[in-house]
């Protein structure tokens, strides 16, 4: 399915996951469209968000059983995904979704 111009605005697409061996956060690699404009950004997101956040896709549980084998099952101190090279297509999702996810970490801060 080709996603059009007005499907693209307002979105996160996520280039890389990112996990630190023993970690209780993601860090998310994004590229954010706004405005007709990209952005390109690092989101810290707790597993727990994250997988609230896949839980908005269709065929999360296929999306979220890959990635967790991808990222937690190696002995590695730093894993790195790419759902572009491990789905062949990219996870996108709504930016309202990625932020309402990461705002406790802004109150933390």
């Amino acid at each position: 399915m080709n996603a059009t111009k007005e499907q693209l605005e307002n979105t996160a697409i996520i280039n890389y996951i990112v996990y630190e061996l023993n970690d209780s956060e993601l860090l998310l690699n994004c590229t954010i469209r706004k405005n007709n404009k990209s952005y390109f950004s690092n989101i810290p997101i707790s597993i727990f968000q994250f997988s609230e956040l896949i839980l908005t896709l269709n065929d999360h549980q296929y999306i979220l059983d890959r990635i967790s084998e991808s990222l937690f099952n190696k002995d590695l101190l730093i894993n790195h995904v790419s759902p572009a090279s491990l789905f062949n297509k990219q996870i996108t999702v709504k930016i309202n979704d990625l932020f309402s996810m990461s705002n406790q970490l802004k109150a933390t801060a």
